[in-house]
């Protein structure tokens, strides 16, 4: 992708976690996406026909050859990124509302959503072990920065919330490479599978982060 586009950022945020860097600079399905690009094409094409197709013939309980293997799917807002589920797309409601709950921050344990019957689970608070960390993985984050032409202090590595903690390791790689690392206060976040936060966790993670990540913002788009 960087080969393919012209891109001139300010700024480079990456974020460490689930294996990557360690994992590969990319996924079978990125590759397939990228080397195939005419199937892929003909093969979206297809299926956003049929898509058209069953929105007509399938209706909510519908018994019709056209709605086999019929489901909800799951979408992000293009907005704000807000996860919203196809057909009802009530992206917009009350957090409570979509989800029948609002966690309690003070309560460092699992809490369930009485509206969904989904259950919350706190971030880790505790770091992670570094482990053994491959030299490769520096590479592949200075590659990054070098193929986008960024100023090292413009580079800035993080690690976002998950069940595993791995600011650790986040702060190891930034201090390898001699680039900013940008950290904050994880209490009071949950996730809904381990992974993904909560709507609720996102939206206050996010004004933490960007409220550390804003000097640096201003600084690299006012010198470089």
């Amino acid at each position: 992708m960087l080969s393919r586009n012209i891109l001139n950022p300010k700024v480079i945020v990456i974020n460490i976690g689930g294996g990557w860097p360690s994992s590969g600079l990319m996924s079978a399905q990125a590759k397939y996406i990228l080397e195939y690009p005419a199937e892929v094409y003909l093969r979206s094409a297809i299926r956003g026909i049929y898509q058209r197709l069953q929105r007509y013939y399938c209706p909510e309980d519908a018994v019709h050859i056209m709605c086999f293997r019929y489901q909800a799917l799951l979408y992000r807002s293009r907005l704000n990124g807000t996860w919203i589920s196809a057909p009802d797309w009530r992206y917009d409601a009350p957090v409570e509302q979509r989800y029948g709950c609002a966690p309690r921050t003070d309560l460092p344990e699992p809490q369930l959503c009485a509206g969904t019957g989904a259950t919350l689970y706190p971030i880790n608070l505790d770091e992670a072990p570094s482990g053994n960390i491959d030299t490769g993985e520096a590479a592949v984050i200075k590659m990054f920065g070098e193929r986008l032409r960024v100023a090292k202090e413009c580079v800035v590595i993080t690690a976002t919330p998950i069940e595993i903690n791995e600011s650790g390791r986040a702060r190891y790689l930034a201090e390898q490479l001699g680039v900013p690392f940008i950290d904050v206060d994880r209490t009071g976040l949950f996730t809904i599978d381990h992974v993904h936060l909560f709507i609720g966790s996102a939206e206050l993670y996010s004004k933490r982060f960007l409220a550390r990540l804003a000097p640096l913002l201003e600084h690299c788009r006012n010198e470089h």
